[in-house]
């Protein structure tokens, strides 16, 4: 029963007031007001442009272009808007976001779970007006679908707006058809055991934190099972401010989350610079034509006390979009950035020593329809652990979905330990596929690696990981 109340609040919203042939979706304003609904809203109900909800749909569905028409019009800041009408924005929002397949940030993500929660009560009642009219819903199945099943992972607690658990589960196993000089093993693994916490405390603050049960196995020496662990604010327009341990902003791939990535391992830049966390904060802006991040971190590292930093590492990290205005073309991303820091050893009483590292990073993308191109060069003065070499790498991939499930990817990758020394680079050849299933919720990875190392003896592995987010 609760399925079809979903199911019918799409159609009330398309068919009241309207032609009975009409189908496609709302994309204006004047469209969403011609609407007829089927509760009655006071003037005291309605949002306007100073409400929290009002301001969290106007950043993302600006940055997302959901509705199209004057570029000045996006939200009239002269009328108020009405629940109904948000909560039928809402819904065409996440219809956009899952059929184009768009990549959303992290503070999108929380933003959008938040907006559901908010405007579940005009839902569940407009959607149990219509009961009647369910067999001709067909078409927009796949989107109710996806808030219904998004919808049961929220739990619902007394403390702040919301508390939402998710979890992420991979299986990895390698193979090794040339072991080579790497340092591999052919064997399984579970390289992911994570549990997230999330949820908002005020409307416009919220906290974030990540259990990593397989680091236990792995790192005795830090027993890192706290990943990233921070409280946030998006009271400034197109902004998030957040405080406490996170990714390191150096370069694209190395701060992607592992869920996110489009590979089963890392690019060599990523695994040798920026596959890193700290303490600090960090604002990031996102907006239609830039993102970017600048943040101040203690320097120590992942779940390490700072006792001897006198100084902080410091970063930022830009991204231009050209093609904002003209989506037909395809999605254009140019950035760069820079990070500073030290790393103090010993002790301030006795042997303290400060080891400064700088690195420099850039990067490029280029999307259009089922096709994306992408490559990312980064350099670091004060590499490996006696912090005295200059080291830099380069990757560049492709990418191409055959279907809406099966992606095929490829990627050369290379890497200088130190630039100053002839035989000092390794470079990596990678064939790879994809396989979605459950809204993309649950993949299959399958890469082949072909590694030629600056010694004679090259290797080739198998890579075979599924990866499951609850």
């Amino acid at each position: 029963m609760k399925k079809s109340k979903i199911f019918c609040l799409l159609l009330i919203c398309v068919l009241m007031r309207v032609n009975p042939g009409y189908s496609k979706n709302l994309t204006t304003i004047d469209e969403i007001n011609q609407l007829a609904y089927a509760k009655k809203e006071n003037d005291a109900d309605k949002l306007d442009k100073n409400h929290w909800a009002y301001k969290r749909l106007v950043n993302i569905t600006e940055k997302h272009g959901l509705l199209v028409g004057n570029s000045e019009n996006f939200f009239d800041s002269n009328k108020a808007l009405s629940r109904n009408e948000a909560a039928v924005i809402l819904v065409n929002l996440i219809g956009k976001i899952r059929e184009e397949n768009t990549a959303m940030s992290e503070v999108e993500q929380e933003q959008i779970q938040i907006l559901k929660e908010e405007f579940k009560k005009e839902i569940d009642f407009i959607s149990g007006r219509v009961e009647k009219l369910e067999s001709n819903v067909t078409e927009l199945q796949g989107r109710v679908a996806t808030i219904e099943k998004s919808d049961a992972k929220d739990v619902k607690f007394g403390f702040g707006e919301k508390m939402q658990l998710q979890a992420l589960l991979k299986f990895k196993y390698t193979g090794l058809l040339d072991r080579g000089t790497t340092s591999d093993k052919a064997n399984f693994d579970v390289p992911q055991a994570r549990i997230r916490i999330l949820g908002n405390v005020h409307k416009n603050v919220g906290y974030v934190a990540d259990f990593n049960a397989h680091t236990t196995f792995t790192d005795t020496t830090k027993r890192a099972v706290l990943n990233n662990a921070y409280v946030w604010t998006d009271i400034i327009p197109h902004h998030k401010v957040q405080v406490g341990q996170f990714w390191l902003p150096i370069g694209e791939e190395g701060p992607c989350s592992p869920e996110n990535l489009d590979l089963a391992e890392k690019s060599q830049i990523s695994r040798n610079f920026s596959n890193l966390k700290d303490t600090g904060a960090q604002i990031q802006g996102n907006t239609k034509f830039v993102d970017y991040k600048a943040a101040v971190f203690n320097g120590q590292g992942y779940n390490s006390a700072d006792t001897v930093n006198s100084s902080m590492d410091y970063g930022f990290w830009g991204v231009v979009k050209p093609l904002a205005l003209h989506p037909e073309y395809g999605s254009l991303k140019l950035g760069g950035g820079y990070y500073n820091g030290s790393l103090g050893t010993g002790t301030r009483a006795t042997t303290f020593a400060s080891r400064n590292h700088d690195t420099a990073s850039y990067y490029a993308e280029y999307r259009y329809k089922k096709l994306g191109l992408k490559g990312e060069y980064a350099v670091k003065d004060g590499y490996s652990s006696t912090y005295n070499k200059k080291a830099d790498g380069f990757y560049a991939q492709t990418d191409y979905f055959l279907t809406d499930k099966i992606q095929l990817l490829a990627r050369y990758d290379t890497f200088r330990r130190d630039i100053d020394i002839i035989n000092s680079e390794s470079k990596e050849y990678t064939a790879g596929l994809n396989y979605f299933m459950n809204n993309k919720n649950l993949k299959f990875q399958f890469n082949y690696v072909f590694v030629d190392n600056y010694t004679p003896k090259n290797g080739q592995k198998l890579i075979f990981l599924t990866q499951y987010l609850l």
